[in-house]
């Protein structure tokens, strides 16, 4: 899934379970019809659904995740609520977006790591050898990726 791909999804798992949530608060709250609670628990159903489309059950994916929810919840709370962020709002989601980048790149370093020690153990070069651990059927476009030499091993393997 490509980072444009897993992001959308984060937004739309957190919409619907802001969504679903703030429908509830509407009832119970604010004295709004019952049908405000049936279709917030249709939208935190639409929530747990699009959970099973995250790429793992993980600490890592659900930071991630977090911090996508607490920035649109600070979006919710400016269009929806009418309420402007403060400083320490925009300070607050600031700091966790920086977190959430410590936690891509740790990811990313991981996977470095994993395709570096499938290499050896195939005997491939790791460096200048993209996504080789996901080879498609027939695919020209993962073929380009690799290096002269790993193309021939790889082959070789098949």
């Amino acid at each position: 899934m490509s980072l444009a791909s897993t992001f959308a999804l984060y937004a739309l798992t957190a919409l619907a379970e802001i969504v679903g949530c703030y429908l509830w608060w509407l009832w119970l709250r604010q004295d709004k019809s019952a049908w405000f609670g049936v279709a917030g628990v249709v939208a935190l159903a639409i929530f747990a659904w699009l959970l099973t489309f995250h790429e793992a059950a993980s600490g890592r994916v659900y930071a991630a995740y977090g911090g996508v929810y607490i920035g649109l919840a600070i979006a919710w709370l400016w269009m929806v609520d009418g309420i402007r962020p403060s400083l320490w709002d925009v300070a607050g989601v600031s700091l966790r977006e920086q977190t959430d980048l410590f936690v891509v790149a740790d990811g990313l370093e991981m996977a470095v790591r994993c395709r570096s020690q499938l290499a050896d153990l195939h005997g491939l070069d790791p460096v200048a050898t993209p996504g080789f651990t996901v080879r498609p059927s027939g695919g020209q476009d993962h073929d380009r990726l690799l290096l002269p030499r790993n193309r021939d091993r790889l082959r070789d393997l098949e």
